[in-house]
């Protein structure tokens, strides 16, 4: 279970991290959402996911919701998300509650499930190589991060709650396996046109289903955030295993 947590925060990690944008070329899209990103330094908004992972007798839907701090410094990003899901991997229903916080340099996640606490953390790299080369940078970096491993078609623009959203779809290319989520078929990006902000996020598998959709509501741009929200402390008693450790450890990826 804790890896399930820990996909499904990074799956939101990309969902809050990316920023792109609809029927114009990917380049007038991009400054576009470039010049609109500028605009904004700190957002909350409050978000809804469902996701399902697996087939058949061991498919495992989550249904979540909860909110999203995010604050934009010197062209890098740093956010809180707390969440709170239900699991239907069996007759009953499981509820974990996942608190994800990026300062920066490490993404931190802590579940809570069945009386029982874990936290881990990673490092940059470990985002790239999970996530399809999306991290919780800047939009320019997100961009040049992207078209390493996706290949990026601009779809129509479509509306997201009531705001006008540039639509991308990204497919994984064909040399990019170890680098795009397992069994990632195709990805749709949301971006909001005037601040563009990240509206929704669907994820396909290879066969065409939605497996992943999370959208955001009650958006608030420019609020003011303590910066102490950015800033990870475990509970007393938890001990936060470092999976950046433990990948040098296993040495370097071939």
């Amino acid at each position: 279970m804790p890896k399930h947590a820990a996909k499904i925060a990074l799956t939101l990690v990309l969902a809050f991290a990316a920023s792109l944008a609809a029927a114009e070329s990917l380049e007038s899209i991009e400054q576009k959402v470039l010049a609109a990103s500028e605009k904004v330094t700190t957002t909350t908004a409050d978000f809804d996911m469902d996701m399902t992972m697996g087939e058949g007798p061991r498919a495992v839907n989550s249904k979540g919701s909860g909110k999203m701090e995010a604050l934009n410094k010197d062209g890098a990003a740093r956010f809180r998300m707390e969440m709170t899901t239900t699991m239907q991997a069996g007759p009953q229903p499981m509820e974990q509650k996942i608190l994800s916080v990026f300062d920066g340099d490490f993404l931190y996640t802590q579940t809570e499930m069945m009386g029982q606490t874990m936290a881990m953390k990673m490092k940059l790299d470990e985002l790239q190589v999970n996530q399809g080369g999306m991290t919780p940078l800047g939009p320019k970096a997100m961009f040049e991060q992207m078209r390493k491993t996706f290949d990026i078609t601009v779809a129509p623009e479509e509306q997201v709650n009531g705001r006008d959203a540039y639509v991308l779809d990204m497919t994984p290319k064909a040399d990019s396996d170890k680098a795009s989520p397992a069994g990632l078929g195709k990805m749709r990006v949301y971006l909001d046109k005037k601040t563009g902000m990240t509206l929704q996020t669907t994820m396909f598998d290879k066969a065409g289903k939605a497996v992943m959709t999370q959208t955001m509501k009650n958006i608030k741009i420019n609020p003011a955030i303590e910066p102490s929200r950015f800033v990870y402390t475990p509970p007393a008693g938890v001990t936060v295993m470092d999976m950046s450790q433990m990948g040098a450890m296993m040495g370097p990826r071939e």
